[in-house]
């Protein structure tokens, strides 16, 4: 391995480590969560769908590559690097899924309260 390899896998381990601990802290803070936009909700979703589509398609030339090179002379990457992201990057849109309140205003759509404004009773609701 060369000394650019190491300082790579280093950075990347730190970036995995910090990115834990903020997750972590922040889950266990139990505060109320922000607002979420359903766009924030949904492109963190539909980018994982489609990576998991790409990296699908991609994969019968990953299993016949040879010497880290596919038939085409594509290097490829390390997989059990990109299954350990995906695995993470889902535990991370689960976890913020989980604690997230979605603000539909965000996304351009109107709320209007229930018939009788019943909303007025609701203390995590302002009129």
């Amino acid at each position: 391995m060369t000394a650019q390899a190491w300082v790579l896998g280093i950075v990347l381990g730190l970036i995995w480590v910090v990115g834990a601990w903020i997750l972590v802290t922040h889950l266990r803070r139990g505060e109320k969560p922000e607002p979420v936009t359903p766009f924030a909700r949904i492109y963190p979703a539909a980018y994982l769908a489609v990576m998991a589509v790409l990296w699908l398609t991609a994969f019968p030339a990953f299993l016949d590559a040879k010497d880290g090179l596919t038939s085409d002379g594509t290097p490829i990457g390390s997989g059990l690097y990109t299954i350990a992201c995906a695995i993470a990057a889902s535990a991370v849109l689960h976890a913020g899924r989980a604690k997230a309140h979605v603000d539909w205003r965000g996304f351009g759509l109107k709320m209007s309260p229930c018939p009788g404004n019943h909303s007025r009773n609701r203390p995590d609701r302002k009129v």
